[in-house]
């Protein structure tokens, strides 16, 4: 819940509270032991970030977020972590790793039927 409640705050541009949203629901996570919670709640956290110009820190939540999904075999999870992590690189001006990355996520999100990432994952490769 808190997550949800971070990203509708960051939504309305409510950025401070957002991020102390998923913070608590990072530590929740932590607490309960759920570490699907906890990579979801650090890429939630990592886009957050990206989207402020905290890219280094943004990668570092983006790391922690894949090894957990990694961990878990949450192919749906490596994707959204691998798209974020694209996009990430392609603010930051590596258009190649971007396209790799977003190469890496299409390849999943084929596999899924996700097809609302997909088509995210086409334009953003068509634009770099």
């Amino acid at each position: 819940m808190m997550l949800k409640l971070g990203e509708a705050l960051q939504t309305v541009g409510r950025w401070p509270e957002a991020e102390t949203r998923l913070e608590e629901a990072l530590a929740l996570a932590r607490q309960l032991g759920d570490l699907h919670g906890r990579a979801s709640a650090q890429a939630a956290l990592a886009e957050h970030l990206r989207k402020q110009g905290r890219y280094d820190e943004a990668a570092a939540r983006l790391l922690r977020a894949r090894l957990n999904f990694e961990e878990l075999g949450d192919e749906a999870g490596m994707g959204q972590v691998l798209q974020f992590s694209g996009t990430l690189a392609a603010q930051r001006g590596d258009y190649q790793a971007a396209r790799t990355l977003w190469t890496e996520s299409l390849v999943i999100r084929r596999r899924l039927g996700d097809k609302s990432s997909i088509g995210s994952l086409l334009n953003n490769m068509g634009i770099v």
